[in-house]
């Protein structure tokens, strides 16, 4: 495509072409908005993430849910109510 020289105003192919990439960009943030407001395919990706993590990791997966278990015993322990004699 040709251009107009500078500070002479767009052609009609200037401006045919301008709009194209406008329309193109638009698309594009409109999809990026949609994938964000998706919640059910954001926690499917997370889902499929971690299962593919625990696969490939199982100690470490392991080792973390031990650490989630404890921290959770813990927690319920000192939060309870104390008994006096």
């Amino acid at each position: 495509m040709k251009q107009a020289p500078p500070g002479s105003p767009p052609t009609d192919d200037d401006l045919r072409y301008e709009i194209e990439l406008t329309r193109q960009e638009l698309s594009q943030t409109v999809e990026d908005l949609a994938a964000k407001l998706d919640v059910k395919a954001q926690a499917a990706r997370r889902r499929d993430e971690l299962v593919h993590y625990v696969r490939t990791n199982p100690e470490k997966a392991a080792a973390g849910a031990a650490a989630v278990v404890a921290l959770v015993l813990l927690i319920a322990r000192l939060t309870r109510p104390r008994r006096y004699n």
